[in-house]
């Protein structure tokens, strides 16, 4: 996975793609956060991994598109809007030594935010969240858990999309340790990656 350019890479054995060889995919998540975040990419989301919500919601809006004088300012209403009911000090219930965020938008995505506090720090963030479109004959259905903390941080996904022709399911895990090693960002030399669109 390269997080400064938003792309993962991942491999199928031969026996699945009908070849001789491992099949090598890219996949663009900046595409994919960017709808779900409302223009935010992978790659913004990774230079504000230390800022505080005022930075990330500003960032947000910096790089939503403002030049529709009809849509601008419900679009950028709509984000505080998001931001402020899912992460606002007013958004969370403490449930012992828990801080708890629900948001339900539209009836297509429900998000859970579960802060843990040990004395006066937040020391574990978790995420949970659902979406699914079922439109025009495709269905789209997407879930995500991740678990934030100092030592280790973990993120699920899985994703189905299906229509009249075809059916994809996706499953990802990633497990994000220290380490003294040099991260792995780029294909086995020679290997060239077919884009998943």
């Amino acid at each position: 996975m390269d997080l400064d350019a938003g792309t993962a890479y991942l491999s199928l054995p031969g026996v699945l793609t009908g070849g001789s060889g491992d099949v090598w995919y890219s996949m663009d998540l900046n595409a994919y956060t960017a709808q779900l975040l409302g223009g935010m990419n992978m790659t913004q989301l990774t230079r504000l991994q230390e800022a505080g919500i005022r930075e990330v919601l500003a960032a947000v809006i910096q790089s939503m598109p403002l030049t529709d004088s009809q849509y601008s300012y419900d679009g950028v209403a709509r984000v505080v809007e998001i931001y402020t009911r899912m992460l606002s000090d007013q958004a969370f219930t403490q449930k012992g030594n828990a801080y708890v965020a629900q948001m339900k938008l539209e009836d297509l995505v429900d998000m859970t935010v579960t802060l843990t506090k040990k004395g006066d720090d937040i020391v574990a963030a978790d995420i949970e969240m659902t979406c699914a479109v079922d439109e025009d004959g495709e269905k789209v259905a997407m879930s995500m858990t991740e678990h934030a903390a100092p030592d280790k941080v973990t993120v699920k996904m899985d994703m189905s999309v299906e229509d009249g022709e075809m059916s994809v399911k996706l499953a990802m895990d990633l497990d994000c340790v220290p380490t003294g090693k040099a991260p792995v960002t780029t294909l086995p030399a020679g290997v060239q990656a077919v884009p998943m669109n």
